[in-house]
C-alpha cells in the first residue's frame, strides 16, 4: 500500500481532537508480452487479479485505530507495449488527539 495523503474532518476540543481521512493506494503491475499492439494479454491477466484485490481490501481495517477500508475513486491506469499499472485507492478513517500543550 502506497501513503497517498490526508484530508481533514471536523475537529473539536478546541482542535484537540480531529477525523482524519487516510487515503491508501495499492496499485497492480501486470506484464504480458501476448497482444503488445491491443494490450489484450495485460488486460486478461488483471482482470482476476484487481476482482481478488478488490475483495480482500475491502472492508479490511489496518488497525484498531482505523475504520474499514472504502473504496474510493483511483487515478486512471498506465499502459507501455506489454505493462500496465491498475491503481486502486481506498480511504479509512482515524481520530487524532493533542494534549494542548505546544512545545516550547
Amino acid at each position: 500500500m502506497i501513503y497517498d495523503g490526508d484530508r481533514l474532518g471536523d475537529s473539536g476540543g478546541r482542535g484537540q481532537a480531529q477525523i482524519v481521512f487516510q487515503r491508501w493506494l495499492a496499485v497492480l503491475a501486470v506484464r504480458n508480452a501476448r497482444g503488445q499492439a491491443t494490450g489484450e494479454g495485460v488486460a486478461a491477466e488483471a482482470g482476476p487479479v484487481l476482482g481478488a484485490m478488490i475483495v480482500a481490501l475491502s472492508g479490511w481495517a489496518p488497525s484498531p485505530e482505523h475504520q474499514p477500508l472504502v473504496r474510493v475513486a483511483a487515478p486512471r491506469p498506465g499502459f507501455s507495449p506489454a505493462l500496465g499499472f491498475y491503481p486502486l485507492a481506498f480511504e479509512t478513517q482515524i481520530s487524532t488527539r493533542g494534549t494542548g500543550n505546544a512545545p516550547n
